[in-house]
């Protein structure tokens, strides 16, 4: 079937043309060892230009970052190097993504924000394809925008990751209200036009929304987030320096068995999952994975729920060769951290039960 689409937007699309098709922004901070290879992922894969954003946390986190400026110095690679804000989870990063907008403006058609604890794993012009089709059937259907979620998903992340996509009878995926920071958006859109990256996660995602923004599962998410990451939100130096080694070797992988599957031929890479494509490539994770920091016990509450729902191991490894039940050589996010987010939810969960108990006695006795 042929799809069409108001002339406002065809229009646009065709001005588009002039223009070139996405520019990649990356957003790094506290550890340049990602960011190299962020940077690096996007570069071997793609020849579109890249957007570079990085938020030292320290002089020496600032020279170490300037390093991986110099070493790369390709000149489709522009770095912009700012003190990152400790204050909540997001000011630096949306300051960034919002600077990259306003220089994407009259330049791109589309841009794709990217955080440098993740990597590109796989790249097609079908991407940016997939993403006309979808806008012009959206804006028929509703006038609305639409940005592209771009994160391979992640079975650690949430138990039944799909639900909250599928349609009310079960056989697709459909939008939903909203944005999100990992994504790609058109240039031309509100967001450029006075949105803007602002507030926490969930703001900025409401904001959008009340603008008609609306959210897709890209069809062939292409981002991978790095399991269990060292973060700036660690607070310690370890986090801050890991992952500064020398070594340019990617730091994931595709899995050898699955890379035959990943077709842009086909209509969709849905339903999959990161923990069966994407591997650490020379070291060790639990697996499924936790793509952000490991300060509570989220994560672990998760893999409970996982574990409940699909058996295996609790502590089950990924490496470079392959699954284990058990970790066999160090791992993320290692033992000590492992050990005291489990009997941080043991002692949670006891608690729970104790507080649900009394208070039911007590009603009881009333």
């Amino acid at each position: 079937m042929e799809l069409c689409c108001s002339d406002a937007l065809l229009a646009g699309i065709r001005a588009g043309a002039k223009l070139r098709n996405i520019l990649h922004t990356v957003v790094g901070a506290g550890n340049p060892g990602y960011f190299r290879n962020c940077i690096s992922s996007i570069l071997e894969l793609t020849t579109d230009d890249v957007r570079a954003y990085y938020n030292w946390v320290s002089e020496e986190d600032f020279n170490a970052a300037k390093q991986v400026a110099d070493s790369i110095g390709m000149e489709r690679v522009t770095f912009i190097f700012q003190a990152n804000k400790v204050s909540g989870r997001t000011g630096s990063l949306y300051e960034a993504q919002n600077d990259a907008l306003s220089q994407a403006v009259d330049k791109y058609r589309y841009i794709s924000f990217t955080q440098a604890d993740m990597q590109m794993m796989w790249w097609d012009d079908r991407i940016v394809d997939v993403c006309d089709t979808l806008r012009r059937s959206h804006e028929e259907a509703t006038g609305g925008e639409l940005c592209f979620f771009t994160q391979i998903p992640v079975r650690g992340k949430r138990a039944s990751y799909y639900s909250a996509w599928e349609t009310n009878d079960g056989t697709g995926y459909r939008e939903i209200s909203g944005a999100v920071d990992v994504a790609i958006f058109p240039v031309n859109s509100s967001l450029a036009r006075g949105l803007a990256f602002e507030g926490s996660e969930k703001e900025f995602s409401r904001s959008a929304g009340r603008l008609g923004f609306s959210v897709y599962l890209h069809p062939f998410p292409f981002l991978a987030p790095i399991p269990f990451p060292l973060t700036v939100r660690d607070r310690t130096r370890a986090a801050c320096r890991g992952h500064r080694s020398n070594s340019l070797a990617p730091i994931l992988k595709v899995a050898p068995d699955r890379s035959g599957e990943i077709s842009f031929s086909r209509e969709t890479f849905h339903p999959f999952f990161m923990e069966d494509f994407v591997w650490p490539n020379g070291w060790t994770s639990l697996t499924p994975y936790w793509p952000s920091d490991t300060l509570d016990t989220r994560w672990m509450r998760i893999r409970f729920s996982v574990w409940r729902e699909m058996g295996g191991s609790l502590i089950g490894a990924q490496s470079q060769r392959g699954f284990s039940p058990i970790p066999t050589s160090t791992f993320r996010p290692g033992l000590r951290r492992t050990i005291s987010a489990l009997s941080k939810l043991l002692r949670e969960e006891v608690t729970r039960k104790t507080v649900s108990a009394w208070k039911n006695n007590h009603q009881a006795r009333r």
